[in-house]
């Protein structure tokens, strides 16, 4: 009742007017502004996270390939017979100085498995026999060199890969292996991409095809099965890469991006919540509702204040018309205010002098 009250005055109902026009502007260029500015956020969003799991993916490639080649080197430099490297193995593992900045250990193993030297002694694992491993199966049947899928190591018991060579004697009968283990959480060049963020709540993951995590920035350890729950870490299992938008195991929205590797059967995934990729445009919608309220606080008393001095007229007219209906005033009423007012009042005294002619007229017949 209040309401509908105080809108019974023109004045009154023009700053609503035009409180609401600004409304509907104001929230007219922002949505168009949010949604695209949206838009073009999101595309770079992408770009990043993309960026970041292709130069990850591809680095990570390089020092595997890298390590794959100067382990298979090496091997091919052990030309021997399988007696002469069972006897030298410990002197030959020692001189593998190059190697040893490569690899947390590196192992010297005969044809059937046995480990047969280790460097550093720290890792000794002399008298293992590793035939059961994959590794080993792999290279054994197909007598190239192979990076094997992660494995709980025996020392410490710890998650680790073997970058693996086969050792041929003279007459290219094979004769054993030379690995280098990477261990999964050691402090190595793994370790590095632990340290590459995204953005401050994002994070970086490496796992296998065959659903095993490799490093995470999550709190996923090495060897944990990866989350198969999000879609897209499903998608890449199986081969998938790209960037999409997505759900994380937790139901947060994620922008995620997914890289395959090309030295071994694994892939880089990429993520960054959406929330905070998109932070920009939810502070710039807020700052704006603000400056919105603020203009709205400052514009309406000012519009109540000048509309009531643009009516002020009118009501002055009103006056002066019931003063001349109640016989209170003779004079005609003052032509001031706007144009619609003043023919307002010209058409009345115009009126009224034309009646009063009549009345005149009226009461000379009548004498």
């Amino acid at each position: 009742m209040l309401i509908k009250r105080w809108l019974g005055s023109l004045a009154n109902r023009a700053v609503a007017l035009v409180v609401v026009a600004i409304i509907l502007t104001a929230l007219l260029v922002t949505v168009a502004g949010f949604l695209l500015s949206r838009s073009e956020l999101e595309q770079q969003a992408r770009n990043q996270v993309e960026t970041i799991a292709t130069l990850i993916a591809g680095e990570l490639d390089d020092k595997l390939a890298l390590r794959l080649e100067a382990l298979n080197h090496v091997a091919q430099n052990l030309t021997m017979s399988s007696d002469v490297l069972d006897a030298r193995a410990r002197v030959l593992i020692r001189r593998q100085t190059a190697l040893e900045h490569l690899f947390d250990a590196v192992y010297l193993m005969d044809e059937k498995g046995l480990v047969i030297a280790e460097h550093p002694e720290d890792y000794r694992q002399a008298g293992l026999n590793v035939s059961d491993r994959e590794y080993f199966r792999r290279i054994s049947s197909t007598l190239t060199p192979v990076i094997s899928e992660p494995y709980i190591s025996n020392y410490q018991e710890k998650p680790a890969i073997m970058v693996a060579a086969p050792i041929f004697d003279h007459r290219q009968r094979f004769i054993g292996v030379l690995g280098g283990a990477i261990a999964l959480d050691g402090n190595n060049f793994l370790d590095q991409f632990i340290n590459i963020r995204i953005g401050t709540t994002g994070y970086l993951g490496v796992a296998t095809r065959s659903g095993f995590v490799v490093v995470s920035q999550r709190d996923d350890e090495a060897m944990a099965p990866v989350r198969v729950a999000n879609p897209v870490l499903r998608d890449a299992m199986e081969g998938f890469e790209g960037t999409l938008e997505t759900n994380s195991g937790e139901g947060e929205r994620t922008i995620m991006s997914v890289q395959q590797l090309t030295q071994v059967p694994w892939f880089v995934s990429a993520s960054w919540p959406a929330r905070e990729a998109l932070a920009p445009i939810t502070r710039t919608v807020d700052a704006f509702l603000w400056i919105l309220l603020v203009v709205i606080l400052l514009i309406a008393p000012i519009a109540l204040w000048r509309f009531r001095r643009l009516m002020a007229p009118l009501k002055t007219l009103g006056s002066q018309i019931r003063e001349r209906h109640l016989g209170m005033r003779s004079d005609p009423v003052d032509v001031a205010g706007g144009k619609e007012i003043r023919q307002v009042a010209e058409i009345f005294n115009t009126v009224t002098d034309e009646r009063d002619e009549v009345l005149v007229s009226l009461a000379e017949r009548e004498a």
